[in-house]
C-alpha cells in the first residue's frame, strides 16, 4: 500500500512540477533571467540553448529584411554580437553621462504541452527590446517568436526558434536629458 501511495505522490509531483516549469508565471521569470544575461554579456548567455538547437528569425528594418537561421554556434554568435553591437551603437550615439540603456522584455502569449511525459512544450512570445541613447530618439525592435522549450536536468532550454521581428527608431519620442543630481545639503553642527 505504502508503495503504491509513493507512486501516486510521485506522479503527482511530476504533473506539478511540468505544470510549473511551462506555467506562464515562470516561463516570463525565466526569460527575464536570460535576457539579463545577454544584455549584459555573461558568459552563461547561451545557456539556455539546447545544443541541437535550430533557429529561423526574420529581422525587418527600413533597409529591408534579413533571414537568419542556423544552429547553436551562429545563435549563440549571433545573440553576443547583437547585445554587444547594439549597446556599442548606443554608446557611440550617446556619449557621456546621460549614455545609452537597453530594456528587453518578453511576454508569453501562450503555452501548449507536448504529450505526456510533458517534457516539451510549444512557447510563443512577444519580445520588445528598447535602446536609449540619450536625447536621441529611441531604437525599439519587437518581435513574435515561437518556441520549442524542453524540460531538462539542467534546467529549460530552447530547442527550437522560429520568428519576426522589426526594428524602428521612434522619430517622435525623443528622452529629456539627464536631470543631474541635486547637491546636499550641508550638515548641522
Amino acid at each position: 500500500m505504502k508503495k503504491v501511495i509513493g507512486l501516486v505522490l510521485l506522479a503527482a509531483l511530476y504533473y506539478a512540477h511540468g505544470y510549473y516549469v511551462f506555467g506562464e508565471n515562470h516561463l516570463n521569470a525565466w526569460f527575464a533571467r536570460s535576457n539579463e544575461a545577454v544584455i549584459n554579456g555573461k558568459e552563461n548567455a547561451c545557456d539556455d540553448f539546447s545544443h541541437d538547437v535550430q533557429f529561423n528569425i526574420t529581422q525587418k528594418t527600413s533597409e529591408g529584411d534579413t533571414l537568419m537561421e542556423g544552429g547553436y554556434s551562429k545563435l549563440c554568435d549571433l545573440t553576443r554580437s547583437a547585445a554587444e553591437g547594439a549597446m556599442g551603437f548606443a554608446q557611440l550615439k550617446s556619449p557621456g553621462p546621460s549614455g545609452a540603456n537597453m530594456n528587453t522584455y518578453t511576454r508569453v502569449i501562450s503555452t501548449e504541452l507536448s504529450e505526456f511525459p510533458w517534457l516539451q512544450a510549444t512557447v510563443k512570445a512577444h519580445q520588445t527590446t528598447r535602446i536609449t541613447m540619450g536625447r536621441n530618439p529611441p531604437v525599439i525592435d519587437e518581435g513574435d517568436f515561437t518556441l520549442l522549450v524542453e524540460r531538462t536536468y539542467q534546467g529549460l532550454k530552447i530547442k527550437r526558434l522560429t520568428g519576426t521581428s522589426e526594428m524602428r527608431i521612434i522619430e517622435d519620442e525623443i528622452a529629456a536629458p539627464a536631470e543631474e543630481a541635486p547637491e546636499a545639503a550641508p550638515k548641522k553642527k
